[in-house]
């Protein structure tokens, strides 16, 4: 029952579109005979290509897992151990690990090969097998029907890749390490510690003065920074917007709102699909706001640059720290072609000024591979995040 248990599980976050990670270690030889050390790369090239022929998974390279090991204190020994494998696997942020050993067999002409298969999940083994293994003529026959037959035991857990082709997600494999994203914010429910409803030689305009007003934003995304599932940011937006105005002398002045702004910062992979993902964003930037008003009265007044009071002008300007904390949705229509979309909320702190807009988010954005990268930085960076390969990562 149990058994069948983790077999749900992992059916069920398969069934959701989720790309599984899998982790193959090195088969052991523990037979005592030590000539037999060839049979370790055999079975587990065997195992790997098998697999790799009939599922769909994201594949963490052996040197980066055996990085890992190394740097934790695995000792070469104990890798093919049950512990070994549940820890090894909750290190590399694993679904599946798949284990095995080469043991004596019945006779001196015969070994062993013992297959454990864990769910990571739920840090248990799921399914053991011990399947014989002649030394003969046809050993490396033997050796291919032995892959076959772990690749059996797996199906149940792993996606089929004609079903996953067939479900219209073969091509969204590959994982897509930078994104270009444009969106469209319109900005609602403002609140300001200083908000202006009405002009007067005290008042102080900021952005938060205005209900409505529109943010169009360009950034860039890069994803795995440090971990898998952290990324960086960073771009720049303009915002517009307009506002009616009532004045001490009766009448009502039209104000426009024409800024930029230049921000950056960190975010979460808060759930990754193949298809979609789900991320929580914040960050730092500058903003600078400009705004004008309209008047044909001598007793309105727009704002002085410096201090934001009133005087005689049409124009004022003024600098502001912003603070963005928001969270995404994005859709791949295709590999590369995302929509997206979200809410955020940006803080904007003047020098006599502080308060915050909420703002509903809508654009489109362009995912590629980051290609653009020495492989002293490359390898750095897979052994910190263990980054996948291409054409088998997590999307």
């Amino acid at each position: 029952m149990k058994k069948i248990l983790c077999l749900i599980v992992l059916s069920t976050a398969i069934s959701a579109q989720s790309l599984p990670r899998v982790l193959i270690l090195d088969f052991k030889n523990k037979s005592g005979n030590a000539s037999l050390g060839y049979l370790e790369g055999s079975i587990t090239d065997a195992v790997t290509t098998e697999m790799k022929k009939r599922f769909t998974f994201a594949e963490t390279p052996a040197e980066q897992w055996k990085a890992v090991a190394g740097k934790n204190y695995f000792f070469e020994n104990d890798l093919s151990t049950d512990s070994a494998a549940v820890n090894l696997g909750l290190l590399t942020s694993q679904d599946v690990v798949v284990t095995g050993n080469i043991v004596a067999g019945k006779n001196a002409s015969q070994v062993t090969v013992v297959v454990g298969i864990f769910d990571i999940g739920q840090k248990k083994k799921i399914e053991e097998l011990s399947l014989p293994l002649a030394l003969s003529a046809n050993m490396f026959a033997d050796i291919e029907k032995i892959a076959v037959k772990v690749s059996d035991t797996a199906a149940s857990i792993l996606p089929n890749k004609d079903e996953w082709v067939r479900k219209g997600l073969g091509d969204f494999t590959a994982k897509q390490r930078q994104h270009v994203v444009l969106t469209t914010s319109l900005g609602i429910l403002p609140f300001s510690s200083n908000k202006t409803t009405e002009l007067s030689e005290r008042s102080v305009v900021s952005a938060e003065s205005f209900d409505l007003k529109v943010n169009v934003q360009l950034h860039y995304e890069i994803d795995q920074i440090w971990k898998r599932y952290l990324f960086v940011w960073g771009g720049g937006g303009v915002e517009f917007g307009s506002q009616k105005f009532n004045t001490s002398a009766g009448d009502k002045v039209s104000g426009s709102l024409l800024s930029w702004e230049f921000t950056g910062g960190a975010g979460l992979r808060l759930i990754e699909r193949v298809r979609w993902r789900v991320s929580l964003m914040t960050g730092l930037g500058v903003y600078m706001q400009g705004v004008k008003f309209d008047y044909s009265s001598d007793t309105v007044f727009a704002l002085n640059s410096a201090t934001l009071g009133l005087e005689s002008g049409k124009s004022a300007s003024a600098m502001a720290v912003t603070a963005p904390l928001g969270a995404t949705f994005s859709y791949r229509l295709t590999p590369d072609v995302s929509v997206v979309a979200g809410a955020i909320a940006k803080a904007r702190f003047f020098q006599n000024s502080q308060g915050f807009s909420s703002y509903f988010m809508l654009g489109a954005g362009y995912d590629s591979r980051c290609v653009a990268m020495t492989d002293r930085g490359q390898v750095a960076i897979d052994k910190l995040k263990l980054h996948n390969p291409v054409g088998v990562e997590r999307a």
